[in-house]
């Protein structure tokens, strides 16, 4: 997955796009721009087949991220008269067809690509950190905090130009970025999807960065454990023997982080404007997350025919559900700290 800064403004220049995201690192000399340390089509072809021919981060130089050739491909020219197709230039030679085979560069251990995210973990700090890839459900807000704000304590790394942006750039830039978070969803080398999403940036005081990742934390997390569990109910709802039924209701999660997404970040925007988040924000957001959850489940349960058995076990669903989102520890929990008061729908709906 890669993730760069953009400008608030759409018609923003290329230049002053790519240049956020331009890192502050080792610079080359001429030695290393013309040797295989930075290019590898500069040196021997190299073959990855045995243990031990490994390419390590430590043995490369930073500027390999962009140059990497993890597989052996070479063009194959043939002499044949032709337009090519880059430059528009009359040739007698052409090439229209390449070879490749496996075996190429190997790269292994940790590396830090500088427009990547990272996952470690910080109980085993041995072991090899895990880039960030797309997954089937696309990029949502519930990722956009582990995006954006480094948590050693939990093993998360942003992107190093994400880093940048917060410890020296931000204070260059005038309007709100935006983070652009894009990549495939693969499948054994193949590409099953193409997620993109865009996410607001928001400016952040560093003395307060440790309680606005708590409070973001705590937000999101009430989000996962409601959508989950309206999942769980839904098909409870739908179906007589539900474990027994391999029904895929992945959309209707999709669903809720799609429509949660602008409450979200009007409660994000307040944690992250006042390092904290306050109790009237909470309460908007802690009763439209819980809403949510409810008007998915009686959309998509409602809408399918109900004989009396089935009216039955979709109101008993229905009242497991509600309980469960306002009884469960996490609900009880987020109440008690931001000191919330359990409401009917109507009444919460009209506080939201």
């Amino acid at each position: 997955m890669t993730t760069l800064i953009l400008p608030n403004e759409e018609s923003t220049s290329l230049w002053h796009k790519l240049w956020l995201n331009v890192c502050i690192a080792p610079k080359a000399n001429d030695a290393q721009l013309h040797s295989g340390q930075i290019f590898p089509w500069l040196t021997d072809t190299k073959v990855s087949k045995e243990k031990g021919t490994e390419v390590l981060f430590k043995d490369a130089h930073f500027l390999t991220h962009f140059w990497a050739m993890p597989r052996r491909i070479r063009l194959q020219p043939e002499e044949s008269l032709g337009t090519c197709s880059l430059t528009g230039h009359e040739c007698d030679v052409l090439v229209k067809s390449f070879a490749t085979t496996n075996y190429g560069n190997n790269y292994a251990g940790s590396w830090w690509h500088p427009l990547t995210h990272y996952r470690s973990n910080p109980k085993k700090p041995h072991e090899d950190n895990l880039s960030s890839k797309g997954q089937p459900g696309g990029i949502q807000y519930k990722q956009w905090h582990a995006l954006c704000f480094a948590n050693e304590s939990e093993g998360n790394h942003p992107a190093k130009v994400i880093d940048e942006f917060y410890d020296i750039k931000m204070d260059y830039v005038d309007q709100q970025p935006r983070l652009w978070a894009f990549g495939f969803d693969m499948d054994n080398m193949k590409a099953r999807g193409w997620y993109d999403s865009q996410f607001p940036v928001f400016f952040l005081d560093e003395a307060k960065r440790a309680s606005v990742i708590h409070d973001l934390n705590q937000t999101i997390q009430i989000a996962m454990e409601f959508s989950s569990m309206m999942r769980t109910l839904i098909k409870e709802a739908l179906f007589d023997r539900p474990k027994d039924v391999k029904a895929d209701l992945a959309q209707h999660t999709l669903s809720y982080w799609q429509r949660s997404e602008r409450d979200f970040f009007i409660a994000a925007q307040a944690i992250c404007v006042e390092g904290e988040l306050r109790s009237e924000d909470a309460k908007r957001w802690f009763y439209r997350a819980l809403n949510t959850a409810l008007d998915i489940f009686d959309e998509v349960v409602l809408s399918t025919s109900m004989d009396n058995k089935a009216i039955a076990r979709k109101v008993a669903a229905r009242q497991k559900l509600t309980a469960w989102l306002h009884g469960k520890k996490i609900s009880k929990d987020f109440k008690r700290r931001y000191n919330l008061k359990t409401q009917d729908k109507e009444a919460q709906a009209n506080d939201a």
